[in-house]
């Protein structure tokens, strides 16, 4: 079973999300969690991928207002048309794009993170 801790959501998020009870040995590994066993505990009622993208898209509109180029317009235009978890690949890609930083990826991943954890209440 596969699972992920709240700093990794936004790397696996879909249409669905659930609270898990891991059991067994557990082995974490950079961005997930596996053990053999696990349990669904209840359903991420609060999980709303439609506004997910609408933050996404909003970050990504503001890294091509400070760094206007085709490309970040080309993410823009791209990033109202995918679902939420093309959307978290696409603005993380956006902010390489608008700071010209490999870190800028980790940064909009870490921001996507924090997004997730207070619409989601996840602490």
């Amino acid at each position: 079973m596969h699972a992920c801790r709240v700093e990794h959501l936004a790397w696996w998020v879909g249409e669905e999300l659930w609270r898990v009870e891991l059991d067994g040995p557990i082995l974490e590994r950079e961005m997930q969690i596996e053990a053999p066993r696990a349990r669904l505990l209840d359903q991420v009622t609060a999980w709303d991928p439609a506004a997910f993208v609408q933050a996404c898209v909003g970050r990504t509109e503001g890294f091509a207002a400070e760094t206007p180029t085709t490309e970040l317009a080309d993410y823009v235009a791209l990033i109202k048309t995918v679902d939420a978890p093309t959307a978290a690949f696409v603005a993380s890609v956006a902010a390489v794009a608008a700071r010209g930083t490999k870190q800028a990826f980790a940064e909009e991943r870490a921001w996507q993170a924090r997004w997730l954890s207070r619409a989601l209440d996840l602490f």
